[in-house]
C-alpha cells in the first residue's frame, strides 16, 4: 500500500490542528481523514515496512507552528524523527511520545513548552539525539533518560530545571554532547561522568552546582569543551585535569575553588581557552602553563594568587588575551613580554608589580592594556612609544614619574589614555592623535596653568582634577571641544571669564569646584543649552544664579553647594530639566519662597537645600 495507516492519518490531522497549520510557512494542503501525508506533504517522509506505508520523519522545524503536540502523534508507531524546533509550541510534552520505540531523533527545542520531561522518554532505545534546550521545562531529569546506549546527542540545556544530576549518567557510553547548562541544577557531579569517554562537549555551567569537580573528570580525555562556570563549586582542581589532552577550552570561572593551579595544566596541550577566574585560587601560576603552545586567551582574575609572573608565559606565541588583574602577584614583568607578539589584550592591574615596564616589540599587535594599581615605575616612553596599534591605554595608580612622550601623537588608533595618580609632567604631550576621546591625568601632581591647547582637542572626556594647577580658568573653556572637563581640586583663582554675546557655548559637562574662584557666575551660562552637569561647590562665588539655569533642557547634575551665592532660585524648579536630575544648592544666601508645587512635579535624584533663607510649606 502507498497509503499510510488510518491512525497515522489521524494523528497528522491533529496535528495540523492544534498547531494552527493553515498559518504554517509552508502548510499542507486541509488534511482530512481520506488524505495520504505521503503524497509529498511539507517535512513528511515514508517508507514501506512490512509492505505497508508509514510515516516515518517529520520535519516542521521553523515553520511557524503555534499550539500544543497532540499525544496521538504516538499512534505513528514507525516514526524515527520528530523535528519541531524553532516554532511556538507550548503546553506539555506528551508522556505517549515515549511508545515510539523507533524514534531517534526528538527535536523539540526552541519553543515554548512547559512541565517536566517525561520519564517514559527513556523507553526510546534507538534514540541517538534528544534536543530540548531553550523551553521552560521544568522538575527534574529522569534518571531513565540516562540508561540509553545509543544516545548521542543530549541537549536540555536553557530551561528550568531543578534536582540533581542522576548518576545514571554514567551509563551513556555513546555521549557525545552533553549538554545540561543554563538551567537550576543542584547537587554534585557524580563521579560517574568519568565514564563518558566519548563525551566531545560538555556543558555543565549557569546551574547551582556543589561539591569539588571529580578526579574521575580525567577520565573523559576526548573531550573538547568542558565548562562548569557559574556554579557553586568547591574544592581544588583536581590534577586529573592534565588528562584532557584534547580539551580545547575549560571554563572552571565563577565558582569557589581553592587551593592553587595544578602543574599538570601544562599537559592540556591542545588548550585555547583557559579560564579560571573568579574563584578562590592562592600559590603561584604554574610555570607550567608555557607549554601551552596553542592557548589564546588565558585569565585567573579575580582570584588570591600571588608571586611572580612566570617567564614562561613569554613563550606562548600564540597568546592573545593574558587576563591577571586583581590578584596579589608582585615581582617584574619578564622582558622576554615581548616576545607575545600576537598579544592584543594585557590585564595585569590591581597587583603588586613593580620595576619598570619592560619594552614591548615595535608594530606589535597589543590594542588594550591596563596595567592600573600597581607599583611601576621609570620612563614610559621606554614602554609606550613601541605600542603603536594601542587603543586603550590605563596605568593610573603607578609610580610613573616622567613626562607623556610626544610619540602618543603618532597612535593612529588611540581612543583612551590613562596616567592619574601618577607623579608626571604633561611638558612633552603637544599634540594628539585625532582618535583621542579619554584623557585622565588626575591626582598627578600637575603645576602651571591650565594648557589651552588641551582644550583645543576634540577629547569626550579630559580630567584634570586633583592637581596643583594656578592662574586663572581660560576664556576657551566655554567653546571647548571638549565635551566633558574636569578641573575640580585645583588652585584656580579668580573669576569666571566672560562669554561674549557672539559665542556659542558648547561646553556638555564642566566640572571646577574645590578651586579658590570668586565673583559671580557669567551671564553667559544660560546659552549653555548643551549643558548635562556644572559642579562649582566649595567656592567663594557670589551674586545671583537667576536665569542662568532655567533654559538648559539636558541639565541633568547641578551643584553649586558651600559659597555666598544669594537671590532667588525659583526658575530653577520651573525649568524642564533631564529626569532624575540633582541639585545641590546647600550651605548659600538664597532668599525667596520655593515653588512648591513645581517642586512636586520634578523628578529628583537628590535635591539639597540645606542652610540658606527660603521660605515655604512643604
Amino acid at each position: 500500500s502507498t497509503t499510510s495507516p488510518q491512525v497515522e492519518v489521524d494523528a497528522m490531522v491533529s496535528l495540523y490542528t492544534s498547531t494552527n497549520g493553515p498559518y504554517w510557512y509552508n502548510p499542507w494542503p486541509t488534511p482530512s481523514s481520506s488524505s495520504n501525508p505521503c503524497s509529498g506533504w511539507y517535512g513528511v517522509s515514508c517508507a514501506l515496512v512490512d509492505n505497508d506505508c508509514h510515516i516515518i520523519q517529520i520535519n516542521l522545524a521553523q515553520n511557524n507552528l503555534t499550539g500544543t503536540i497532540p499525544a496521538s502523534i504516538s499512534s505513528i508507531v514507525y516514526l524515527e524523527e520528530f523535528v519541531l524546533n524553532t516554532n511556538s509550541l507550548f503546553g506539555s510534552i506528551p508522556s505517549s511520545l515515549g511508545s515510539l520505540e523507533a524514534m531517534e531523533y526528538l527535536h523539540l527545542y526552541e519553543n515554548e513548552l512547559v512541565g517536566p520531561i517525561p520519564s517514559s522518554l527513556g523507553q526510546m532505545k534507538r534514540l541517538v539525539s534528544l534536543g530540548l534546550f531553550s523551553n521552560q521545562l521544568t522538575g527534574t531529569i529522569p534518571p531513565a533518560l540516562f540508561i540509553n546506549p545509543t544516545l548521542v546527542y543530549f541537549e536540555i540545556n536553557s530551561n528550568m530545571l531543578t534536582g540533581s544530576i542522576p548518576s545514571t549518567i554514567g551509563q551513556l557510553s555513546q555521549i557525545e554532547s552533553l549538554y545540561m547548562d543554563s538551567n537550576q541544577l543542584t547537587g554534585s557531579i557524580p563521579d560517574s561522568i568519568g565514564n563518558l569517554t566519548n563525551v566531545v562537549y560538555c556543558y555543565l555551567f549557569d546551574n547551582f552546582l556543589t561539591g569539588s569537580i571529580p578526579e574521575s573528570i580525567g577520565a573523559i580525555s576526548k573531550v573538547v569543551f568542558f565548562g562548569v562556570n557559574g556554579n557553586l563549586l568547591s574544592g581544588t582542581i583536581p590534577s586529573t585535569i592534565g588528562h584532557l589532552q584534547s580539551a580545547y577550552e575549560v571554563y572552571l570561572y565563577s565558582n569557589s575553588l581553592v587551593g592553587s593551579i595544578p602543574n599538570s595544566i601544562g599537559n592540556m596541550s591542545a588548550m585555547v581557552y583557559l579560564v579560571l577566574s573568579t574563584n578562590e585560587l592562592t600559590g603561584t601560576i604554574p610555570s607550567s602553563i608555557g607549554a601551552l603552545s596553542q592557548l589564546n586567551y588565558f585569565s585567573v582574575v579575580n582570584n588570591m594568587l600571588s608571586g611572580s609572573l612566570p617567564a614562561s608565559i613569554c613563550n606562548l606565541s600564540q597568546l592573545g588575551s593574558l587576563n591577571t588583574y586583581t590578584n596579589v602577584l608582585s615581582g617584574t614583568i619578564p622582558a622576554s613580554l615581548a616576545n607575545l607578539t600576537s598579544l592584543q589584550f594585557l590585564q595585569l592591574y590591581s597587583n603588586h608589580f613593580s620595576g619598570t615596564f619592560p619594552p614591548l616589540r615595535s608594530n606589535g599587535s597589543c590594542i588594550v592594556m591596563y596595567i592600573y594599581e600597581n607599583a611601576f615605575s621609570g620612563p614610559i616612553a621606554n614602554w609606550l612609544c613601541s605600542l603603536t596599534n594601542i587603543n586603550i591605554m590605563v596605568a593610573n595608580n603607578n609610580r610613573f614619574s616622567d613626562s607623556i612622550p610626544a610619540c602618543i601623537a603618532d597612535f593612529p588608533g588611540l581612543n583612551a589614555i590613562g596616567f592619574g595618580y601618577n607623579p608626571i609632567s604633561i611638558t612633552g604631550a603637544e599634540q594628539f592623535p585625532p582618535s583621542l576621546l579619554y584623557v585622565d591625568i588626575s591626582h598627578c601632581n600637575l603645576t602651571g596653568t591650565v594648557p589651552v591647547h588641551f582644550l583645543e582637542q576634540a577629547f569626550a572626556y579630559l580630567d584634570m582634577s586633583d592637581n596643583l594647577l594656578s592662574g586663572t580658568l581660560p576664556s576657551s573653556i566655554w567653546n571647548t571641544s571638549v565635551q566633558q572637563l574636569l578641573l575640580n581640586n585645583n588652585r584656580l583663582v579668580g573669576q569666571f571669564p566672560p562669554l561674549p554675546d557672539r559665542d556659542e557655548c558648547t561646553i556638555q559637562y564642566l566640572s571646577v569646584a574645590g578651586n579658590m574662584l570668586t565673583g559671580t557666575l557669567p551671564s553667559g551660562l544660560a546659552r549653555c543649552n548643551s549643558m548635562t552637569a556644572f559642579f562649582a561647590s566649595d567656592m567663594s562665588l557670589t551674586g545671583p544664579i537667576q536665569g542662568l539655569f532655567a533654559v538648559q533642557p539636558f541639565l541633568q547634575t547641578l551643584v553649586i553647594a558651600s559659597n555666598s551665592l544669594s537671590g532667588p532660585i525659583d526658575d530653577v524648579f520651573e525649568a524642564s530639566h533631564a529626569k532624575n536630575w540633582i541639585f545641590n544648592a546647600a550651605y548659600n544666601q538664597f532668599i525667596g519662597s520655593l515653588p512648591i508645587q513645581s517642586i512636586a512635579r520634578g523628578q529628583y535624584q537628590s535635591l539639597i537645600l540645606t542652610d540658606n533663607c527660603l521660605s515655604g510649606t512643604l
